[in-house]
């Protein structure tokens, strides 16, 4: 018969601020590696949770990585050379300064295939075989003596088989201080596997030991562990959560439910019959004689108030003539009369009690389906309640299994971003940058899924610490705002000239605004006919050109604070540049750039730029040096120099993830040795500078939300304004 591992892990939900400490099954999805075993492991280092976590996390992850790799028909050889690159990765972590966790590690590696296991042993942690009567300490002298060395953390390495029965409990130094082997035993011997780890994990928390871990094993067969009911086959105990299992819970209530539900739906029949011919009947028989019994005594009540009626008055008479010494002389016939009159009145009052207990127990019986028109009606509610039962039972129950789903889901992602910030760290060490970038871009992904979550505070300390290493490897230069000012929301063409911002207003005019002022004034009063498209500063320094959306431009003066209508005539256009004091509008729908010279102090002549078949479309916006640069949404950049096709590249960042998407400005200069690209990326706004031919050199990342709708660009000193929907921004770079 197939021998197969049953097992149940002893653990906390929760991270200990302390130390690190994890017990962990891999247990591989692909077949190939199903077949060559699983991984257990448990890991203690005495040292808090953070950075200790990421060294934890790799040695589990190295050991996984190297076996399931590893090509030998050997088990035992894969093994050992996985249990060596985890040795070698210790070693590397050490060298970059990371120390002290040396001397505090504890943890066990094991590998099972079928009956055969495969156990590497350091520090305090420990592994006892139960089989039968006998106790085996399996780890004990695996451990040297000598002074702990990062390549020699893992040494010594134990084989054996498991016979089917035995049991196997892998621990921490705190499980077995609060439990000696002895004392294991029973309970190893005589429960499966969760219920042993529930024993376990009930005198860790009554001896306040939280920090207790480990891992009870169990070699039984696919049959065997087939016919265990799923609520005894947990593989997880959490000492920081209660033992009460919702669930199960819930489970048994359907259970019962539905028996309940089968039992009333088959004999309905019967018991409506049984009801009828036998209950029904003597509850009819005992009310019909209560309703006698009850009418004879209100009948005799009645008239023993009719008789106290009349004997009242006559006593009042003798009270008023006598008077109360009377009364009291002639105290035999008085005493008499107050007692026949008290009697009288108990019975009355009894008699009204009885009548209004008749009352309420017939509605009691008519309300519950006992009277004789409503004897079906207890069957019908009795289905009804149980069927309600059972369908609160089964929702409570899905709503359950989906949140610990979803908990567990998050725990997984919780364990991957401390995976992936212990490889970062490796492969830093091995000079391996692009590797590292992509592992950190990776754990900041999955950082953002676990916003708003208990596991958001357990990983801050990795996602900052990722952060610093993926600005310093990415060459990331994070700039805060320097200034913001406020600007009409029908502000456009933000453009700089002079060390003075201007922009575009179609209703007032033109505004401005110099390095020393803090707000935007008014300088030209003017409304034009159109909105503005575009704007670009002249080479001369003093003059700004407007694309409107009409395609007329008009020439703003910035000294003498004039305007001028060119006399140019254009059909389309989005974006207008200057070079050599030449004009260039991209005009996408007619797929060119047209070139507008300037004669006489005028614009009035364009000239087709593009004289090859180049497609345009697509692009949004563009930037000259002597050649020009074509820039779309995708983050392609398209190079073209006299008129012709000359390169077409996309960005290339440290890491193997790509760009491309949220590319939004494009910046040159004849007088820049590169080139800039504005992108959009969540949360923030990265400045990439870039060589022509789109090597990375370095970026810049800005913390904004908002969406850019133009900026512009200082080379001296190097600053970038943006322009969101009522502000501009100023980063100086």
């Amino acid at each position: 018969m197939t021998q197969i591992i049953n097992y149940t892990r002893i653990t906390t939900s929760d991270k200990l601020e302390d130390r690190f400490l994890t017990c962990q099954v891999y247990e591989p999805a692909e077949t190939d590696q199903a077949n060559a075993g699983r991984i257990f492991s448990q890991i203690e280092i005495l040292n808090p949770w953070f950075p200790n976590s990421q060294i934890g996390q790799t040695v589990i992850n190295t050991l996984i990585r190297e076996y399931y790799r590893s090509s030998s028909s050997s088990d035992l050889q894969n093994f050992e050379a996985a249990v060596k690159k985890v040795n070698e990765a210790l070693a590397q972590i050490a060298q970059n300064g990371e120390t002290e966790w040396i001397g505090k590690f504890s943890g066990i590696l094991m590998l099972s295939k079928g009956k055969d296991i495969h156990i590497a042993q350091t520090g305090n942690s420990r592994a006892y075989l139960f089989r039968g009567s006998r106790i085996n300490h399996i780890t004990e002298g695996l451990s040297q003596g000598e002074a702990p060395h990062p390549l020699k953390t893992f040494t010594n390495l134990t084989s054996g088989e498991l016979h089917q029965g035995d049991r196997l409990i892998i621990g921490n130094s705190t499980l077995f201080q609060v439990f000696s082997p002895s004392e294991l035993r029973i309970s190893a011997t005589s429960y499966l596997p969760m219920a042993c780890a529930i024993e376990i994990a009930k005198g860790l928390k009554r001896k306040g030991a939280h920090s207790g871990n480990g891992i009870v094993i169990e070699l039984t067969t696919k049959d065997e562990l087939a016919n265990i009911p799923p609520e005894q086959k947990v593989d997880t105990v959490y000492l920081d959560q209660s033992g009460f299992d919702i669930n199960y819970f819930l489970r048994n209530i359907t259970q019962t439910a539905t028996k309940m539900l089968l039992l009333v739906s088959k004999k309905s029949s019967s018991l409506h019959k049984y009801t009828r011919e036998n209950i029904s009947p003597k509850l009819k028989k005992t009310l019909e004689s209560s309703k006698k019994e009850i009418g004879s005594i209100t009948s005799r009540a009645s008239k023993r108030f009719s008789v106290e009626n009349t004997i009242s008055p006559s006593l009042q008479q003798v009270e008023s003539k006598t008077g109360t010494s009377q009364i009291k002389s002639s105290s035999g016939g008085t005493d008499s009369i107050n007692k026949k009159t008290t009697i009288k009145n108990l019975s009355f009052i009894k008699a009204i009690s009885l009548i209004k207990m008749r009352n309420k127990f017939k509605r009691f019986l008519i309300s519950s389906g006992l009277h004789s028109k409503n004897r079906t009606k207890l069957i019908a509610w009795s289905i009804f309640a149980v069927f309600i039962i059972l369908l609160v039972s089964i929702a409570i129950s899905l709503n359950m299994k989906k949140s610990q789903d979803r908990d567990q889901a998050l725990q997984a992602k919780s364990t991957e971003i401390t995976s992936l910030s212990g490889e970062a760290s490796l492969a830093i060490s091995r000079n391996q940058t692009d590797e590292a970038i992509d592992k950190l871009n990776e754990l900041l992904k999955i950082s953002t899924e676990l916003a708003g979550t208990k596991y958001e505070n357990s990983i801050k300390d990795i996602v900052k610490d990722s952060e610093k290493k993926l600005a310093s490897l990415s060459s990331v230069t994070v700039v805060d705002k320097a200034k913001e000012f406020d600007i009409s929301p029908n502000a456009q063409s933000l453009t700089q000239i002079n060390k003075s911002l201007f922009y575009f207003n179609k209703s007032d005019g033109i505004f401005s605004k110099n390095e020393n002022s803090e707000n935007f004034e008014i300088v030209i009063n003017k409304e034009f006919d159109s909105e503005s498209s575009s704007s670009t500063p002249l080479t001369n320094d003093k003059e700004i050109a407007y694309l409107l959306e009409n395609h007329s431009i008009h020439i703003v003066n910035t000294e003498n604070l004039t305007t001028q209508e060119q006399s140019v005539e254009l059909n389309s256009g989005s974006i207008i540049r200057q070079y050599l004091d030449n004009l260039y509008v991209l005009d996408i729908d007619n797929n060119q750039i047209w070139r507008i010279p300037r004669a006489e102090n005028e614009y009035n002549e364009t000239q087709k730029y593009i004289r090859d078949d180049t497609v345009l479309a697509l692009y949004s916006d563009m930037a000259i040096d002597g050649s020009i640069y074509l820039l779309n949404e995708q983050c392609e950049i398209l190079k073209l120099a006299r008129g012709r096709f000359e390169n077409r590249f996309k960005i290339d960042p440290p890491g193997s993830q790509e760009i491309n998407t949220g590319c939004k400005k494009i910046i040159a200069s004849p007088t820049q040795e590169n080139i800039f690209v504005l992108r959009n990326s969540g949360d923030k706004l990265v400045l990439m500078e870039i060589n022509k031919e789109g090597k990375f050199i370095k970026q810049y990342e800005m913390q904004s939300s908002d969406e850019v709708i133009d900026i512009a660009f200082t080379e001296d000193p190097k600053a970038l304004f943006i322009r969101t929907t009522n502000k501009i921004s100023q980063y100086n770079l």
